[in-house]
């Protein structure tokens, strides 16, 4: 986050708040990876779904149907 706002020229809240109206208005979802992601491959010492340790945890945030299609 620190890196995108720099580069963007804005704050860290001001991402988060785009992010939190993006995934308000539906063009993003949030998906966390790592020790909780759904992928039946985790549990084992790294996760052959998102390749992080199993301790590790990561939010990403991918387009929805409807943020594809505003975006293409």
């Amino acid at each position: 986050m620190t890196q995108l706002a720099h580069e963007l020229g804005c704050t860290i809240r001001d991402i988060e708040g785009a992010l939190e109206l993006m995934e308000r208005m539906g063009y993003i979802q949030r998906e966390l990876l790592g020790q909780t992601c759904s992928s039946s491959n985790c549990g084992t010492d790294r996760c052959a779904g998102c390749g992080l340790a199993s301790s590790q945890s990561i939010i990403v945030w991918v387009l929805t149907e409807r943020g594809q299609t505003i975006a293409g």
